[in-house]
C-alpha cells in the first residue's frame, strides 16, 4: 500500500522519499518496504531515486539516493547491496567479506539489524522471514 506522505513543496531541495509496505503476519523484528521513485537526485533518464550502481547513472546521484534512503527510513545500517546476477544464488551475509562483491540474486542473514537489499524493475522483490523473526532472507525474482 502506498504511504500518505505529501508531494514535497515546489522549491523543496529534499523531496519526501516513499514506499509501498507489505501487510503481513511477521515479527515485528522484520520490517519490509519497496521504494518508489519519487524523492531522489538522479537525472533522466534516471529520475528520480535510482540506487542501482550499476545502470549507467551518475555515480554521486546514486550515493545521495542511498544515503537519502538509509537517512529517510532510519535504518539501522546501510543496505547491503548486491551485485546481482540473474541466477540462484543467494549468499550467506554473515560470511561475506566485502558484500560489495557478493554477486547472487538474494542474501540471507540471522544477524539482527541487518538491512538486506535486491534492486527490481520488471521483477519482484521476495522477502522471506521465519516466524520468530530470526532468518531473513531478501531473493531478486525475475519475471521469467
Amino acid at each position: 500500500m502506498p504511504t500518505d506522505q505529501p508531494d514535497p513543496a515546489p522549491g523543496d531541495s529534499f523531496a519526501v522519499l516513499s514506499c509501498l509496505t507489505p501487510h503481513w503476519q511477521v515479527s515485528s523484528r522484520v520490517s519490509a518496504f519497496c521504494t518508489t521513485r519519487t524523492g531522489g537526485v538522479s537525472e533522466a533518464p534516471f529520475d528520480a531515486l535510482n540506487l542501482g550502481l550499476h545502470v549507467g547513472d551518475d555515480e554521486h546521484a546514486v550515493i545521495e539516493n542511498r544515503r537519502r534512503l538509509q537517512d529517510s527510513f532510519a535504518l539501522p545500517g546501510p543496505p547491503h547491496w548486491l551485485h546481482q546476477t540473474h541466477s540462484a544464488d543467494v549468499a550467506d551475509l554473515a560470511v561475506a567479506v566485502d558484500d560489495t562483491k557478493v554477486c547472487a540474486d538474494g542474501a540471507w542473514t540471522n544477524e539482527p539489524g541487518k538491512v538486506l537489499a535486491v534492486l527490481t524493475a520488471d521483477c519482484l522483490p521476495v522477502v522471506i522471514s521465519d516466524t520468530q523473526g530470526t532468518e531473513l532472507a531478501v531473493v531478486h525474482a525475475g519475471w521469467r
